[in-house]
């Protein structure tokens, strides 16, 4: 499992770590964002775009 702080990594490097740790035969869990603010248009809609936004996906 790894644990990240949002807004704090650069682009690209979780998914890095989890390259590395697949590459290491680690048995990969997920990923856990810490710090996330949640907005008045609600939790997933707001997060949902800051995470599209950050790995790339928008």
């Amino acid at each position: 499992m790894l644990v990240v702080k949002a807004y704090s990594e650069k682009r690209g490097l979780v998914a890095r770590i989890r390259n590395q740790l697949a590459d290491g035969k680690a048995e990969f869990l997920g990923v856990v964002v810490n710090g996330v603010k949640a907005s008045a248009g609600g939790y997933l809609r707001g997060n949902i775009r800051a995470s599209q936004s950050y790995s790339g996906d928008n």
